[in-house]
């Protein structure tokens, strides 16, 4: 039959399935494993044949990944089975060496992805993992049956030859506590379980490692998220020129994580086959706890707003120049722009010391930027501000990656920034904001955002890039060593410092900007 699926996807759909199902040369396994408690209230895993027998995708065989595609006589659960094994294995499922195998299993998919690295890691190439597994596939309507599968006619086999994909435990040591050799070890585990304990023995990770919990690559629904996986290796410093070994307890949600990667457009990483089960039970080798020394790194995204998320529609001066005026204050008496820090706090400062000789009071500030809400208010009742195209999708994806963090800072009063960010579906009290309200110059508003991220997410391991339509965004983005975006809906030209010009987000996605993120040089 044609082989599933885009060129290189190791996924496949519900509805692809449900349209080829039946098929000569189609082979369905369920790799489902049973779940449950032992007399302690501990979760238990056990082999899934009673999951199958309660309900699977009608036509599936049983994919036995205890006995039958791990060796029954390894030293650890899981353990890869040999290529005699797997070569039984395969024939016993009817698979020939034409087939086209789909993988499933009733619970996150990581086990359904041991089997299909397994087969990966034998040559077999033509073999791809329900995206969703057995719920999707319940969900699309697909026919389902209870009790044991069809009767299985042998398939031809084929020929297993390893293909390098696993790794053993002298490669891990080595990379764990050997000179540095450019590879990252990722523990696919979740993050209690990669931080450990102290007061548990042998608990946490292995040394150097970083954290990439698979649960952390699924959507909502159990699908695999190419674009949470992308941004959570790059916010580990993983690209494709990156060499990987992923762990976990046994190998499971590490496969897991092989499989994502993959369908992310990243290389395939290598596993360590019996992963923590072996790491552990050799009592010489250390374990660390807490984050350790291949701590992982968030990224942090700073926007300005206007010119950036909405079009300016060139009513902002005049806006502050009528509001002025009613308080005896002319703030035509320089250019904007000119400035000397040209935000809203530093004209309403210099036309005031100008005109009165001293600075405003804070009573003052704070009546300005109610007067400067309401009369933008007022005036967006008339006249929509627009948003730059893509804008509002953006932030969205962004707010949706794990490890990534958004941050606003604008040379706005607060008022009329808050009222702003409504515009594009984020809501002010639930994001870190900083104004002209609190603080006088472009490069402490922008300090001041990222202070209030560190904050809310209790430390500075941050990639940021910042996005801005000025001269005064990219010149602070060049003072503090920020990589700089900028949006391209002014006059200004944007000189060197601009990674990246935009005419708008058309075509650009939130893991774009991710990528574009690099540490921080300077000091909080």
């Amino acid at each position: 039959m044609t082989s599933p699926a885009a060129p290189g996807s190791p996924l496949v759909s519900a509805g692809w399935l449900l349209e080829h199902i039946g098929e000569a040369g189609l082979v369905v396994l369920d790799a489902s494993i049973t779940r449950g408690e032992d007399e302690d209230g501990r979760t238990v895993f056990s082999d899934g044949e009673a999951t199958y027998l309660a309900g699977h995708v009608t036509g599936a065989v049983f994919a036995d990944l205890f006995s039958v595609w791990s060796d029954p006589d390894g030293e650890y659960g899981f353990t890869r089975p040999t290529p005699v094994q797997v070569e039984a294995a395969a024939r016993a499922a009817g698979i020939g060496p034409d087939s086209t195998v789909v993988v499933y299993d009733q619970l996150s998919g990581a086990y359904a992805a041991r089997v299909w690295l397994v087969l990966r890691s034998y040559g077999f190439a033509d073999v791809r993992l329900l995206d969703g597994g057995y719920a999707a596939w319940r969900a699309a309507g697909g026919a389902v049956e209870t009790g044991p599968g069809p009767r299985v006619v042998p398939g031809a086999g084929f020929t297993a030859v390893d293909a390098g994909v696993f790794a053993d435990l002298d490669e891990v040591r080595e990379v764990a506590l050997g000179p540095g050799s450019g590879v990252r070890l990722v523990c696919a585990l979740r993050r209690p379980e990669f931080l450990g304990d102290e007061a548990r023995e042998r608990s946490g990770h292995i040394p150097g490692s970083v954290n990439l919990p698979y649960p952390d690559v699924l959507d909502e629904d159990g699908t695999v998220s190419p674009d949470r996986t992308r941004a959570l290796a790059t916010g580990l410093g993983i690209d494709a020129g990156t060499p990987v070994v992923a762990y976990c307890g046994g190998g499971v949600n590490a496969a897991g994580l092989a499989l994502a990667f993959v369908e992310a457009g990243l290389p395939l990483p290598r596993v360590y086959d019996a992963s923590l089960n072996e790491w552990r039970a050799r009592t010489e080798l250390p374990m660390e706890v807490g984050e350790g020394s291949g701590t992982s790194r968030e990224t942090l995204v700073v926007f300005d707003i206007d010119g950036t998320l909405l079009h300016s529609d060139g009513q902002h001066n005049a806006i502050i120049t009528a509001v002025l005026a009613g308080h005896g204050l002319d703030a035509t008496i320089k250019a904007f722009g000119t400035y000397t820090h040209y935000t809203d706090s530093c004209v309403i400062n210099e036309v005031h010391e100008a005109t009165f000789g001293a600075t405003a009071s804070a009573e003052l500030l704070a009546q300005l930027d109610r007067e400067y809400r309401e009369a933008l208010e007022a005036h967006v009742a008339e006249h929509p501000i627009v948003e730059v195209p893509g804008a509002r999708r953006v932030v969205e994806e962004l707010a949706a990656l794990p490890g990534v963090h958004t941050a606003f800072a604008t040379g706005s009063l607060r008022g009329m920034a808050e009222l702003k960010l409504g515009l594009v579906g984020v809501d002010a009290a639930e994001v870190v904001l900083s104004t002209a309200g609190e603080h006088y110059s472009r490069e402490e508003i922008v300090r001041a955002a990222i202070a209030g991220v560190v904050e809310r997410v209790g430390h500075d391991r941050l990639d940021l890039v910042i996005l801005g339509d000025g001269a005064w965004d990219e010149r602070t983005a060049a003072q503090l060593g920020i990589p700089f975006v900028g949006l391209a809906t002014g006059s200004h030209t944007f000189g060197a410092q601009a990674v990246r010009v935009l005419d708008d987000y058309t075509g650009l996605t939130g893991t774009d900007l991710v990528a574009l993120a690099r540490p921080w040089p300077s000091d909080l």
